[in-house]
């Protein structure tokens, strides 16, 4: 809690300790401002010590957490609370110390057992609507993580992520009753997210490098310009001081 409120609110200072709050500290203040980089101290980006300040996020991150939380509450909502309501407050009126145990007794921990269920009987289960909801559910999940910031963009950070977030989801259902729990629901739902973030590493890499190859050859060109340029003015330069010998010699 203490990092959150230190991202999101501004580093504020207090009286001075001397006891004047308008005068003595706003003297030492400016009489500190030179350990400040100049760029910083123009941007705003440093405190009366002459540390820098923590700002909190911009518009941008703001909306990236937005669209990241409304997504994990549709999750919520498709994977947990998807039964009509009259069925939920039914489940949640008869809940009972029992229910857990009976979630036990009904609970796969056993890998690729429901996946082989569902492929086995294919023809009598809605096993395509199954298999590929719980991985088409966690694919923005794997997409929008690294979409927050460069700290979430690496493969094993979304994978902890998502697998903290789904194995919260079954382990609610399994306390609940509002669903069984499924080790192959988990496997699916990590399977999503990586292929979520695999698209988004082929996206980002292709906009990056496209922009990259872009700028690095502006870059050649102009530096190419810049030296035949360069060499011209030299011809140029060499021509003048011949022309002026050839002067001198005449003369003499």
């Amino acid at each position: 809690m203490v990092h959150f409120f230190r991202e999101w609110f501004p580093v504020s200072y207090g009286p001075d300790s001397d006891g004047d709050a308008s005068g003595g500290g706003k003297r030492k203040a400016e009489g500190r401002r030179d350990d400040c980089p100049s760029g910083k101290r123009e941007e705003g980006g440093c405190g009366a010590s002459g540390s820098r300040l923590r700002t909190g996020p911009d518009g941008s991150e703001i909306l990236k957490q937005a669209v990241f939380f409304v997504y994990l509450l549709l999750a919520v909502r498709l994977l947990i609370f998807k039964y009509p309501v009259e069925v939920l407050a039914e489940t949640a009126a008869l809940w009972q110390k029992e229910t857990v145990l009976e979630g036990l007794h009904t609970a796969n921990f056993t890998l690729f057992k429901t996946i082989r269920m569902y492929i086995r009987y294919s023809d009598r289960l809605n096993s395509f609507e199954n298999l590929a909801g719980n991985v088409a559910v966690f694919v923005p999940f794997g997409m929008l993580l690294p979409w927050m910031g460069r700290k979430y963009s690496g493969f094993f950070i979304m994978l902890c992520n998502a697998f903290l977030f789904t194995a919260g989801i079954e382990l609610f259902q399994l306390l609940s009753g509002f669903g069984a729990f499924d080790v192959d629901d988990i496997l699916l739902n990590c399977a999503g997210a990586a292929l979520g973030w695999m698209a988004w590493q082929r996206a980002s890499g292709r906009f990056s490098a496209g922009g990259l190859r872009g700028r690095t050859g502006e870059k050649q060109n102009v530096g190419s310009t810049v030296f035949y340029e360069e060499k011209r003015d030299g011809y140029k330069g060499e021509e003048a001081g011949e022309n002026r010998l050839k002067e001198k010699a005449d003369r003499g």
